[in-house]
């Protein structure tokens, strides 16, 4: 799931670029260059960052596995299992958590393409930003899946005031998209 919600915004970002590309070289933008150039530009970037977090997710969670399947026959093995468990948890929270806060960006994206871009291309911005809010969405439930899992509370505490707060950005930019 962290993996698809990945994907699914780097699809995003990937049309707010696309669209801001196409719009570049048509008649009657040469007011917009800027505009739409940043758009293209930080699309990309975004496309990229979200695209290696589909890696990662996989990763983590492999990672998280491998953590569980230690030994835990001595107390020492079992202190070793939960330190091992405790790092993985960490990043199986933590990538899914990186795609949460960077769709608000993609979503803004997406809007402000939808607004400056091509007329004839304004449902690739909106596809973009409905993909963006999955994408969102995914992210948000694998990282309050994974933290459970995590025995510092307080770190589970901030990690979920970041997810909530990007959650409720991400919200709010999907609404106004």
């Amino acid at each position: 799931g962290g993996s698809v919600a990945a994907y699914a915004g780097a699809l995003a970002a990937g049309l707010a670029a696309m669209v801001a590309n196409l719009s570049h070289s048509k008649k009657g933008f040469e007011d917009r260059l800027a505009p739409l150039e940043r758009i293209a530009v930080r699309g990309q970037e975004l496309k990229a960052r979200l695209l290696a977090a589909v890696d990662a997710d996989t990763a983590a969670f492999d990672g998280l596995l491998e953590a569980m399947r230690l030994p835990k026959g001595t107390p020492e093995e079992q202190a070793a299992r939960e330190r091992a468990i405790s790092r993985a948890t960490v990043a199986a929270i933590e990538v899914p958590l990186g795609v949460l806060e960077g769709c608000p960006d993609v979503l803004e994206l997406c809007l402000e393409i939808g607004e400056i871009g091509l007329q004839a291309s304004k449902s690739d911005a909106g596809t973009g930003a409905q993909m963006a809010r999955a994408a969102a969405a995914g992210a948000y439930q694998n990282v309050c899946i994974n933290l459970p899992g995590l025995t510092d509370r307080a770190r589970g505490a901030a990690l979920l005031a970041r997810a909530d707060a990007a959650w409720a950005a991400a919200r709010d930019a999907a609404a106004a998209a």
